[in-house]
């Protein structure tokens, strides 16, 4: 299966969501990417980092929302307000 990708619009959202059927993440796991920087500098842009500067630019109730379950895969939304 090929990673899957693909938007919505929300009433009040724009929802982006990127899924593949990879070697997904414990819950542990999607914990600590949220709470550390990333330590590789060639990676870009560490999960923490992006999801704070959603919530700082947009508020709390915007940024990366993480599914994942450990040899099923991962689905991350991205979770924007709507701008028209």
């Amino acid at each position: 299966m090929k990673p899957l990708s693909y938007h919505k619009l929300m009433i009040k959202q724009f929802l982006h969501f990127i899924e593949d059927d990879g070697v997904g993440m414990t819950e542990e796991e999607i914990t600590k990417a949220f709470l550390e920087k990333s330590s590789d500098k060639s990676s870009g842009y560490g999960i923490k980092n992006i999801n704070e500067r959603f919530k700082m630019n947009y508020g709390n109730d915007y940024g990366l929302v993480f599914y994942s379950e450990k040899g099923k895969g991962t689905k991350v939304d991205i979770i924007i307000p709507l701008v028209l």
